[in-house]
């Protein structure tokens, strides 16, 4: 009788097996919730730089100030011997790309009212020559909070291949 009731139980229908409905492009409240608290945890440690973006410019005005005044002695910088223009690309991209969007335009804004000509015109004149560079200083400022700024990535890679094909992949 025990092998009878074997058999009927190995040759029984399977019942059919659902799979549950998942949304794959939300997070669960509990993981985010956990995550959150150790990323928070490791901020308060000194683990992790407090990167949260904030809305509006973060800067005061000074800072504001002084950024565009840097932007002007990188962008205005003399070559050797004081003889032509060579900007200082590397400072300014020191100087815009940790900023948000909000202090970019400040600073441009400052930059304006310190100098009487706009940034971007001074970029053009000063580094306009040097296509990748000005491209890359362009798409920082063009690049919006919390997002890559894939157009101006591509036109660099396009400016740099034209100089460099090796590199431009």
């Amino acid at each position: 009788m025990a092998i009878n009731d074997a058999i009927e139980v190995k040759n029984a229908p399977k019942p059919a097996v659902t799979r549950p409905d998942v949304d794959m492009t939300t997070r669960s409240a509990a993981l985010e919730s956990r995550s959150t608290a150790d990323s928070a945890a490791l901020v308060k440690d000194g683990v992790l730089p407090n990167t949260t973006i904030s809305e509006g410019p973060s800067l005061s005005q000074d800072a504001i100030n002084k950024d565009a005044e840097l932007l002007h002695t990188a962008i205005t910088a003399k070559g050797y011997f004081n003889i032509g223009n060579s900007p200082d690309v590397a400072a300014i991209e020191r100087i815009l790309d940790p900023t948000n969007a909000e202090d970019r335009a400040a600073v441009e804004s400052a930059y304006a009212t310190l100098y009487g000509t706009k940034f971007r015109d001074d970029l053009t004149a000063y580094v306009g020559s040097d296509v990748v560079n000005y491209r890359t200083v362009e798409a920082m400022l063009n690049r919006e909070n919390g997002r890559a700024n894939f157009g101006g990535n591509l036109e660099v890679a396009i400016e740099t291949a034209k100089i460099d094909p090796d590199k431009g992949n």
